[in-house]
């Protein structure tokens, strides 16, 4: 097998720990996990399994079952320990951009939501009492994990104009929750479609971004542009889990008040569905009420021409 990657850089992110101080900051951070967000089937699981086995610079393996045809399999949030320190999460794929999967982003965004086996599973929909329980349960425990976005896109996979809206509100939002535009790696970059996407995303403020193949069971031998790229690309995980680090480090109070915001947003969703419904069922009542009108005006119309039958029949 070739062994293409700089072994020095290799080195310097299996032997990677979070430095502390940052810039002259002390904080309680010990891990990294580099989340994946993005839409159904553009490469989420497979960039895990290259990164897998860049890092470690061994023979392709699907470790997380992803598909040659990157079809949707992801549901959950799995967790893949790339090293002692850093990790990285699968996640489920974005199908509607809709309120609620938005809501669910912010809320792993916000350390909101579980991971790993048994509380990974990803729902859209209502999720108050899920965001409430995770936040009683995580105010008084210490942060020691840091999150770093990235969203994954395929430049041979064209969006509608209701996903690319989506994927612009992801990233605006990504920046205000954390302080940091996420990561983007352009997934099938030989694409004709990839300039495109990259100014897209450009223009949304995303200063990384990484174009790649991934190594699939279909592209399975190693080579040294993809190697090099896949570990650029973890490098600046860990440089801007540091600015991360840095940012959140004096915000003491960070974590509460994003998880105020977020039960906000939720009762708010929540609230407007209910108003939905009400409004649904007064359409249907007043429906029902127009339905019983005309059933009164068709039964006076049948009774009058009754009696009137029963005039002709008296005359006759």
């Amino acid at each position: 097998m070739e062994q293409p990657a700089p072994n020095a850089q290799r080195e310097r992110l299996l032997e990677y720990t979070v430095p502390n101080p940052i810039g002259g900051v002390r904080h309680q951070f010990t891990q990294v996990f580099i989340m994946l967000f993005g839409m159904l089937g553009h490469g989420k699981s497979s960039l895990i399994n290259s990164c897998i086995c860049v890092l470690n610079n061994c023979d392709f393996r699907n470790y997380c079952g992803a598909h040659n045809t990157d079809s949707a399999s992801t549901t959950a949030r799995f967790i893949y320990n790339l090293t002692q320190t850093l990790s990285i999460v699968d996640n489920r794929g974005f199908n509607k951009m809709n309120d609620e999967e938005m809501l669910e982003a912010t809320a792993q965004l916000r350390s909101l939501r579980g991971m790993g086996e048994g509380e990974g599973e990803v729902t859209w929909g209502n999720s108050y009492e899920k965001t409430l329980n995770q936040l009683l349960s995580r105010v008084t425990a210490a942060q020691t994990t840091c999150f770093v976005p990235v969203l994954v896109v395929s430049a041979d996979t064209p969006l509608n104009s209701s996903d690319t809206n989506g994927l612009e509100t992801f990233v605006t939002e990504t920046f205000r929750i954390t302080g940091t535009h996420p990561i983007l790696v352009i997934t099938h970059s030989n694409s004709v479609h990839k300039g495109n996407v990259k100014k897209k995303f450009c223009d949304l403020g995303i200063t990384h971004r990484f174009s790649l193949e991934n190594y699939t069971a279909s592209n399975a031998h190693r080579n040294t542009i993809i190697d090099n790229k896949i570990l650029q690309f973890l490098e600046t995980c860990t440089s801007e889990a540091e600015q991360g680090i840095k940012i959140r480090a004096g915000r003491p109070d960070h974590f509460i008040k994003q998880g105020e915001m977020q039960l906000h947003q939720e009762i708010k969703i929540q609230l407007g569905k209910k108003q939905n419904e009400i409004e649904d069922l007064k359409k249907v009542k007043e429906d029902l009420e127009k339905e019983k009108e005309d059933l009164k005006k068709e039964k006076e119309v049948l009774e009058k021409e009754l009696q009137e039958e029963k005039t002709k029949c008296a005359i006759l």
